[in-house]
């Protein structure tokens, strides 16, 4: 089903309602990337949004103070439907058999690339890239000792492929970096393949362009706080990003 076709039955159910559509676009007529980011949206695996086919609806109940937002959007045969209902005389709704609810995830294993610092949420990472053309990524579940990540299941690597997606002259490396417990090329290789396991993530559970990601490994070499401490090891290890180039 294409957006339009999830949100649809719905507006039909609004308008029987009672309720004044104020408005109807889709993807570049509603604004694209500024608008998508310029709502407040559910973290992925709750709510996708594929930057190139979403559909916004909003609705208010004429002399009431209740209104309702719809956001929908497809990818990769699965639709995804976000509704937010505002107001005292809220309308009721039936989305049964419109949208595809994502699988339960499993439980992420304990992981020891943990959050160096408070979670940023997905605008901060949009904002820290353009700003300061690096960021770490939080809350990569990758079990101890391992390099294939325990879960996909990550807000911030949802809104990283919209942004791949949307701004097509955008080329990022994505690295991984350790503490200095252990050898420099084993912790090179360790780093690099967490990073190539966030690379695959990013192509293949959020749909963003390969040709635009890289992914190296810097072991021990690049450290943020001292190896001397349990905390300043556990800093050390993490997963950034860098933007290499964009091109507009």
């Amino acid at each position: 089903m294409t957006s339009f076709q999830i949100l649809a039955p719905i507006r039909t159910q609004l308008e029987t309602a009672g309720y004044e559509v104020l408005l109807d676009c889709e993807t570049d007529r509603c604004g694209g990337f500024d608008f998508r980011f310029g709502i407040d949206v559910l973290p992925a695996p709750g709510m996708y949004v594929n930057i190139r086919g979403f559909h916004f609806i909003s609705a208010a109940l004429p002399g009431t103070d209740s209104a309702v937002t719809l956001l929908a959007s497809a990818a990769s045969g699965a639709g995804y439907l976000q509704i937010v209902q505002i107001g005292s005389d809220k309308a009721t709704v039936n989305i049964s058999n419109v949208a595809v609810t994502p699988e339960p995830q499993p439980p992420a294993a304990q992981s020891n690339v943990p959050r160096t610092t408070a979670p940023q949420t997905p605008g901060d990472l949009v904002t820290q890239l353009q700003t300061q053309g690096r960021a770490v990524l939080h809350d990569l579940d990758f079990a101890v000792g391992a390099t294939t990540l325990s879960s996909t299941v990550n807000p911030e690597l949802a809104t990283l492929a919209e942004l791949l997606q949307a701004r097509r002259g955008l080329r990022i490396a994505v690295v991984g970096h350790t503490d200095t417990e252990g050898g420099l090329q084993a912790n090179i290789n360790i780093s690099r393949a967490r990073a190539q396991a966030v690379r695959s993530a990013l192509i293949n559970t959020f749909n963003a362009p390969a040709a635009q990601i890289d992914a190296e490994g810097m072991g021990y070499l690049a450290p943020i706080a001292s190896n001397l401490t349990p905390d300043g090891r556990d800093a050390n290890r993490r997963v950034e990003v860098i933007v290499l180039s964009d091109d507009g």
